[in-house]
């Protein structure tokens, strides 16, 4: 058959995939005959990725924001779903750069470099300790807090 521009095979990148929303969120795009790709650190945890039952192409960030620029460059998704983050109810001292890194910076720069590369469909997740007592907002804790922070800072590179 005449392929008439359409893509056939749609391409998905996932942060957090080697958590456990965020792996199931990789079986169901398998299962939809999506190509996966997955974001994940060298400490990762990833007992969740060694029970898939089919690869799933999984790309090292290394803190820099050059690496999520090569990542999103070499795996050219039509949409990034972002499901990672750092999650605590009640964080120590030692937490909060963990916390703000994990929820503010990586996501600011996941985004960076989606522009670098004309990409421009995300899926961000939040959490429902935003919304403490189904308040508009009112955050429960400090991960609730930047999970809100990143949802704020969307708005500028929306209006962009």
């Amino acid at each position: 058959k005449q392929n008439r521009g359409f893509c056939l095979k749609k391409t998905c990148l996932i942060t957090g995939c080697s958590g456990y929303i965020g792996s199931r969120l990789v079986f169901l795009m398998h299962e939809k005959g999506w190509e996966v790709h997955g974001i994940i650190r060298e400490n990762s945890n990833k007992k969740y990725i060694d029970t898939f039952p089919y690869t799933v192409s999984l790309h090292l960030f290394n803190g820099k924001i050059k690496s999520l620029v090569s990542i999103i460059k070499k795996t050219k998704p039509d949409v990034v779903f972002h499901i990672a983050g750092y999650a605590v109810y009640e964080n120590t001292i030692d937490q909060v750069k963990k916390i703000i890194d994990a929820n503010i910076t990586f996501p600011s720069m996941l985004v960076e470099a989606m522009l670098e590369n004309s990409i421009y469909n995300l899926i961000n997740t939040g959490t429902s300790w935003q919304f403490y007592h189904s308040e508009n907002y009112k955050p429960v804790n400090l991960y609730a807090a930047t999970k809100q922070a990143f949802q704020d800072l969307l708005l500028f590179y929306v209006s962009v």
